[in-house]
């Protein structure tokens, strides 16, 4: 099941961006086509994968899919509280999901492709959007938008929980969805140690980085698959028809191919994941001495997996994306205190790994491979945000739980592991109880990413805007206008800044524009849209706009919602 799914999220997006690239834009028949392909290529290269739980595996695995597909149920839903809102249950959802429904919308209204970036005017779409495509396949087909993206948040939720317990067992699930830093017991038992604003950075991964990172919801799984995947050619030897075992063709040609389309796509889905994997895997494989797997299994990947890296690096590297940041979060705290504050108990068992992996020659090399990649990059940062590490560092995290598995927990008895997991994990367990919503708990953490009347009022003015057009609207994380699926002159810097590109020009451009300063012709947008979101933005009388008749107005109360055609 782990396989089919992957390979039928990579294979419709792929099938979906090729025939978008060769007729100019998604079209209802392309994504029915790309869904169906996708199904066919899924059950072409279907096998059968067992997954052994234990029973109380199992009773920890439905335990935690029960709580963790609130996550999804409620990641974008209406509530009539008060009044209509569109809300999500996890306030880390708050900045990014917006950004990720609009280009969802963006892709299933008909955008150019290769799309340009939806946030700032002449910049190339460089961000992995293989997921919000994917998603884009179903909108356009007809499915609801909290459908698809509840659906999709369930199944791959689903096959990352059988994923780790195929790579790790129990202690693999565990680490990664009760995993969490320390904290305070304050923090830990108000429930907010998760939260936006906490003391801690190592927040709960699943709450942080799985819900609110779209492209993990493939790479974590495919990640997971892949490294199985090599250990078990690794065990059995069965990359190629050898003498001495004779294996069949059709035995190992669908995992080959399926390893082909699943690690060559990932950059496409999440390009952190792709390095840092590709990073650990040649490393090992080299300490190994077991180059085969690097000729025949990766290479061949690496060539499908090149135009992804390739469309991301265009131009060179964003600046400010690899620098040094000793300690990750650390400045201003003792490095030591941070990480026993953020990984709590688990960073005291590093030396103990090392001292008991220390007598065997390939133990040890194995972890000081893994160690090393969790030291350097817990200074080296690949990303303009240093938050944004947590995409190499999971990896980093959950390679060195593999390895306190192999050498450590193995040899121990159920009771120690258990008593040994809850003193690691009692914070992520904390962390994971105070997600659940008002029907479980006292108080809900949801927020409110939309108001329904605004959205209602503001749809009649964007009638005449095209997929292509460009809006001039304020830089806002949640402004209505990206429910819609548009293009702005400029987003969210925070989210430009993210992804590598320096708007601090265009946004003076765009405030000299509004002190009539300079010329409307500047900025290049087609539209502009006043509404109190600008008005309270830019706290400035929209000069430029003052000469220019509105070409349509809604009303909310007694608020002016305006569009104006940008001379």
């Amino acid at each position: 099941m782990i396989s089919f799914v992957l390979n039928f999220i990579a294979s419709s997006s792929f099938f979906a961006l090729v025939m978008a690239l060769l007729y100019g834009h998604l079209t209802v028949f392309i994504s029915a086509l790309s869904l169906i392909l996708g199904i066919a290529t899924s059950a072409i290269l279907f096998e059968k994968e067992k997954v052994l739980f234990s029973s109380l595996s199992r009773w920890l695995a439905s335990l935690i899919f029960g709580v963790g597909a609130f996550q999804f149920i409620y990641i974008f839903f209406e509530s009539q509280s008060f009044k209509a809102t569109l809300q999500t249950l996890n306030p880390n959802n708050l900045g990014d999901l917006p950004f990720h429904i609009n280009l969802i919308r963006l892709f299933s209204s008909g955008t150019k492709f290769w799309p340009e970036n939806p946030l700032v005017i002449g910049e190339r779409l460089k961000y992995p959007f293989g997921m919000d495509l994917f998603n884009a396949l179903w909108e356009q087909v007809g499915v609801a938008l909290s459908s698809h993206l509840a659906l999709t948040g369930l199944v791959t939720l689903l096959i990352t929980l059988l994923a780790f317990q195929r790579w790790l067992g129990a202690w693999g699930i565990v680490c990664f969805f009760f995993s969490g830093g320390f904290a305070s017991f304050h923090e830990l038992l108000q429930g907010t140690s998760w939260l936006p604003g906490t003391s801690i950075d190592f927040k709960n991964l699943f709450l942080s980085v799985f819900v609110t990172q779209r492209g993990f919801l493939y790479a974590l799984p495919a990640g997971l698959w892949i490294l199985h995947q090599i250990s078990l050619w690794q065990e059995k030897k069965s990359l190629d028809e050898d003498e001495s075992q004779q294996v069949p063709h059709e035995i190992y040609w669908r995992p080959r191919v399926s390893f082909f389309l699943i690690y060559g796509t990932l950059p496409f889905f999440h390009l952190h994941s792709f390095f840092i994997l590709s990073v650990y895997l040649v490393g090992k494989l080299l300490l190994e001495k077991n180059g085969r797997l690097i000729l025949h299994v990766l290479m061949p990947a690496w060539f499908l997996a090149f135009p992804f890296v390739l469309q991301a690096l265009l131009g060179g590297i964003p600046n400010k994306s690899i620098y040094l940041s000793w300690g990750w979060m650390s400045q201003e705290t003792n490095p030591f205190v941070f990480w026993m504050r953020n990984l709590g108990t688990w960073f005291a068992l590093l030396p103990a790994l090392l001292w008991v992996s220390w007598k065997d020659s390939d133990s040890r090399k194995s972890v000081l491979w893994v160690v090393g990649l969790f030291a350097i990059f817990s200074n080296l940062m690949l990303a303009p945000w240093a938050w944004d590490q947590i995409k190499i560092l999971l990896w980093c995290y959950l390679l060195i739980n593999a390895e306190m598995v192999n050498q450590i927990f193995k040899k121990m008895n159920r009771q120690w592991k258990i008593g040994a997991a809850v003193l690691l994990f009692y914070p992520g367990i904390f962390q994971l109880w105070a997600s659940l919503p008002t029907q479980i708990r006292k108080h809900s953490p949801a927020v409110i990413l939309f108001d329904r009347s605004e959205l209602e009022t503001i749809a009649p003015l964007l009638t005449d805007v095209s997929s292509d057009h460009r809006v001039l609207a304020a830089p806002l994380f949640n402004h209505p206008i990206l429910y819609f699926g548009k293009k702005v002159v400029l987003g969210y810097p925070g989210h430009i800044w993210s992804q590598g590109v320096d708007a601090t020009i265009l946004q003076g451009e765009i405030k000299k524009v509004f002190e009539a300063q300079a010329p409307t012709s500047v900025i290049g947008a087609d539209w502009a849209l006043w509404t109190p979101y600008e008005r309270d933005y830019f706290k400035v009388w929209p000069t430029a706009l003052g000469e220019i008749k509105p070409e349509s107005e809604s009303q909310l109360g007694t608020e002016s919602f305006q569009i104006y055609v940008w001379p």
